[in-house]
């Protein structure tokens, strides 16, 4: 198989594989973030059951939208993002209350 092809307007594409080090560390990045969603998500679920509305509403509005935000900017084609969300969230999701401390920012 030759190991660069041509698409349609015959310009030559990489192999499927030249980029699997940035899909990985992307798809990294994007477990990390969805780690993220889980814990805002947890205490989201949490105030709902206590009937804590307003609670609710500033969960979605502030720390779940950021996150989802930073989980819809994560892209392959960009490792320098991709990297940045591994390195200063990665250790977050790890330790909640510095991943509420740095939400609440």
């Amino acid at each position: 198989m030759p190991e660069r092809e041509r698409d349609q307007a015959g310009e030559t594409v990489p192999p499927i594989y030249a980029n699997y080090d940035a899909i990985v560390a992307s798809e990294v990045a994007s477990e990390i973030v969805n780690r993220g969603r889980g814990i805002v998500y947890d205490r989201i679920h949490k105030l709902m059951a206590a009937g804590d509305e307003d609670g609710v509403g500033r969960l979605r509005a502030g720390p779940a939208k950021r996150l989802f935000d930073l989980l819809r900017s994560i892209d392959y084609r960009d490792p320098a993002h991709v990297q940045s969300v591994i390195d200063t969230w990665g250790p977050l999701v790890q330790d909640e209350a510095a991943l509420w401390e740095a939400l609440d920012d």
